[in-house]
């Protein structure tokens, strides 16, 4: 076995910053403050449930760099692309496009 002192180094580019945190991290926050101000305004209807999901994804894609670091990164749309996938397929469910889909003509 040959095992020589290998060292990898990964460069991460933060891109621009507020303070000490990364840009995105402040746009998700607003995202998720947005999507809160449009479930109070539409209230507890069938689609606040779609865009609860989605303003979600939004909160938990701008914590998690601020709990695990940047080391973690890769979660970040990784997560908001799950809830924003969730939050689609109950749109498209609340607003019957399964049911033009399957329909046998």
């Amino acid at each position: 076995m040959l095992f020589s002192n290998m060292l990898e180094t990964i460069t991460i580019v933060k891109g621009p910053t507020i303070g000490d945190g990364m840009l995105f991290i402040t746009i998700n926050l607003v995202s998720f403050l947005i999507c809160l101000m449009f479930i109070l305004r539409i209230g507890t209807g069938k689609l606040a449930i779609p865009v609860f999901f989605i303003g979600l994804g939004f909160l938990l894609s701008a914590i998690i760099p601020l709990l695990f670091g940047i080391t973690n990164l890769w979660l970040v749309p990784l997560i908001e692309s799950l809830f924003v996938f969730i939050g689609v397929v109950i749109f498209m469910k609340i607003l019957g496009v399964f049911e033009m889909i399957s329909k046998n003509k």
